[in-house]
């Protein structure tokens, strides 16, 4: 009975939405991935072309790129995207200390090159001279938090991001800081609390 019940329910929700989107007299849109299909190869001799060969005919790849893919459309997209948001950020007034006014005065700051150029690395001087006064293990270790802090990983890196074993997990992330040094990540578990 209870089968009966979810397959008549099904039907009906299906039918209800196939009628909606009838009444609502909206077309399909059509499939990107299969306007890049070349029906001029067979799939089973080369897939790769036959997915993919409308796409490389149709697309060729600009001067200034060494590949070109659908994912730089798509990073290409997200930079153009932020970019407004910087830009109308700057133009609009808002109150101060607004996260508007932040990431506005941030954009200005980096776009300014001259001023950039005239303050050379005076910015970081705090820093270098934090790390020049180091002599114990003590202010080594207090400098470094304190570049943590502000995003340079000095003694190592660490984010989190889908475990490699596991997608539907996500893991805190160690990796090994240091100039020249093979990367190896330690994965943090949050739902077990190990190690891998």
């Amino acid at each position: 009975m209870k089968k009966i019940v979810s397959l008549s329910l099904s039907a009906v929700l299906l039918f209800s939405c196939q009628t909606k989107n009838r009444s609502s007299g909206s077309a399909s849109k059509p499939d990107i991935l299969a306007s890049h299909i070349d029906s001029t190869v067979k799939p089973g001799d080369d897939f790769f072309l036959y997915a993919n060969g409308g796409w490389i005919k149709h697309t060729p790849i600009p001067d200034a790129e060494s590949s070109w893919g659908i994912g730089q459309l798509v990073q290409d997209e997200i930079y153009a995207r932020l970019k407004k948001i910087n830009e109308d950020a700057v133009k609009e007034k808002t109150t101060a200390g607004s996260v508007t006014q932040k990431i506005g005065d941030f954009w200005k700051s980096g776009m300014d090159s001259a001023a950039v150029e005239a303050a050379k690395l005076s910015p970081l001087k705090t820093d270098f001279d934090a790390i020049d006064a180091i002599s114990t293990t003590e202010q080594l270790i207090t400098t470094g938090a304190a570049l943590q802090i502000k995003g340079i990983n000095c003694f190592f890196g660490n984010n989190v991001g889908q475990d490699d074993k596991n997608s539907d997990i996500m893991a805190f992330i160690l990796s090994q800081g240091g100039i020249g040094l093979p990367n190896r990540d330690y994965y943090f578990n949050t739902d077990e609390r190990t190690i891998k």
